[in-house]
């Protein structure tokens, strides 16, 4: 009803400023900071790699807990579209069909929240090692129907959690989920955790992955995991988890599903190379602020944070077009 109403569009002033500005990437972080770069009267151009906009949410994250949100970020947008101040361009990656060079010369500010794109790796790996992001997101289109009776998933956040909890739907007879911490410093919201092991799932704490087993076809038998222990704080403020030696043994699955995290791919790296990255391959920006190294272009979302939620992405988003609102009224 609000929607047919037209009460959910974005609510644009009279008079356009006569500023432009492009926002890479179409999650929740760059059409939050497209939203609010319209309300103050700019005119956006959003790049969307992808035929949608929704971005990894809304292709990874289980439907009870994120639904399809595009329609409602349609029908946001829809007062914007129709006005000629927003256009988005779809199946448009940065590195690939456009350069940051080209958008600083053709706009006034460039946002970057494109995201991070590939999940990162233990080792190479057999035939039957999966990273999280894409097993999810065949999961969610339908593209997986069924999984081995043994599932390992290794990591200790959301992700794994929905991976782990998704295999087992998927008829997974024993899920185990490999942390090398234990639940004091476990990532993963407490319900989460909670909600998979209420699915029948196996939480082995304090065991570490370091490699995988295949048998003789090239296929995953098993993952190689080591005991450990907790030592001092390491720079994430958690206690760092040190392998226990002779302690390594083979823990049998036929599906592995990698939530190590994300980090840039190759094509975002070379299309980033004049932007410095922190230590964790992340984009750098000023202190408490979204400004990168180069004038007049910011970064937001995963490419900043390492990857957190969707709300987070979304404050970032808002925030960081507050800075260029106020950085092109100077």
């Amino acid at each position: 009803l609000a929607r047919r109403g037209g009460l959910v569009g974005v609510r644009l002033p009279e008079r356009p400023t006569d500023r432009k500005v492009a926002v890479v990437g179409g999650g929740p972080g760059g059409v939050a900071c497209a939203i609010r770069l319209l309300e103050r009267g700019h005119t956006v151009t959003l790049y969307e790699k992808g035929t949608r906009l929704g971005g990894t949410p809304d292709s990874i994250i289980p439907g009870e807990r994120y639904r399809d949100a595009g329609t409602e970020t349609e029908a946001i947008l829809k007062p914007a579209v129709e006005a000629g101040r927003l256009a988005v361009q779809y199946g448009v990656a940065l590195g690939e069909q456009v350069a940051l060079a080209e958008l600083r010369k053709q706009f006034d500010a460039v946002l970057l929240a494109p995201g991070l794109g590939k999940g990162a790796r233990l080792c190479s790996a057999p035939e039957g090692v999966t990273d999280a992001m894409t097993f999810l997101r065949q999961i969610k289109a339908g593209a997986i129907k069924s999984v081995p009776a043994a599932v390992a998933v290794l990591g200790g956040g959301n992700t794994a959690m929905d991976a782990a909890v998704a295999a087992s739907h998927a008829g997974a007879r024993d899920v185990y989920l490999l942390y090398r911490r234990s639940f004091a410093e476990m990532p993963a919201w407490p319900s989460e955790r909670d909600h998979f092991l209420e699915s029948g799932g196996h939480c082995m704490i304090l065991t570490q992955p370091v490699g995988y087993e295949a048998d003789e076809n090239g296929k995953l038998a098993g993952v190689r995991v080591v005991r450990t222990t907790l030592g001092e704080p390491d720079r994430s403020g958690r206690r760092r988890p040190e392998p226990v030696a002779g302690s390594e043994r083979v823990l049998k699955a036929r599906l592995a599903i990698e939530a190590l995290g994300q980090e840039l791919t190759e094509s975002l790296k070379g299309a980033l190379s004049d932007l410095p990255l922190t230590e964790d391959g992340l984009i750098r920006t000023e202190n408490g602020a979204f400004r990168t190294s180069l004038p007049r272009v910011y970064a937001a979302g995963d490419i900043v944070n390492g990857g957190t939620t969707a709300v987070q992405c979304i404050s970032e988003g808002m925030r960081a077009a507050d800075q260029i609102d106020a950085d092109l009224r100077v």
